[in-house]
């Protein structure tokens, strides 16, 4: 498909309204005014998801939702145009340079949870591909997008989730709901999940032990 004038911020708004991703011919590079439309779209986004959080949600964090988008958004087109070498790919998708707080996680989530489906994707066609390997690292560090996904989280990174108390309650709902079996074995995860439920487990996930 050939660009319109704002890519970037066309295919942002079409994966969060209808969640199908646009593929263009290329991967050109983002106008600083593009990306600041993209950034007042998804502190919308976010405001509108945080009226439901459960407790206080942590503040909207501009940096990793538009590293997230352009992540997103470059995985994607990857899928299909490729000119680049194997040794460029992180130059194309680099890793996210400040911080992984709650703030980052949630604000981040607003794309990433897409990403899963970009990567099974590639994993059909190749599984190979490097891009998956960047591709993994990064849902390992910001793994409540990844939950659900084959590989569960190391207890090392999971004081982001459990430190912040909105976070830590959305993590273990969204365990709960896509019954992610993996994530659950986790010690410090399983006996969160445990008090969490407290009577109601079999109501919530009955194979849960």
């Amino acid at each position: 498909m050939n660009q319109p004038d704002r890519p970037f911020l066309e295919t942002l708004y079409h994966l969060r309204t209808v969640e199908h991703i646009i593929l263009y011919n290329r991967l050109a590079p983002i106008p600083y005014r593009e990306e600041q439309d993209v950034i007042a779209f998804l502190e919308g986004e976010y405001e509108r998801e945080a009226t439901d959080y459960p407790f206080t949600a942590p503040p909207f964090s501009p940096n990793a939702a538009l590293w997230a988008a352009k992540t997103v958004y470059g995985a994607a087109q990857l899928f299909l145009y490729r000119e680049d070498k194997a040794t460029e790919l992180k130059s194309l998708l680099p890793p996210y340079s400040g911080g992984i707080d709650a703030s980052a996680m949630l604000s981040a989530d607003l794309c990433l949870r897409f990403l899963p489906s970009i990567k099974h994707a590639l994993e059909k066609v190749d599984v190979n591909d490097p891009l998956i390997t960047i591709l993994n690292a990064y849902l390992k560090d910001f793994h409540y997008s990844a939950i659900g996904t084959d590989e569960g989280p190391s207890a090392a990174n999971l004081a982001a989730a459990m430190d912040n108390d909105c976070l830590r309650q959305l993590y273990l709902d969204r365990i709960t709901e896509r019954k992610a079996a993996k994530w659950a074995d986790e010690a410090t995860i399983k006996s969160a999940l445990l008090a969490n439920m407290g009577d109601y487990k079999n109501d919530f996930w009955r194979e849960f032990q």
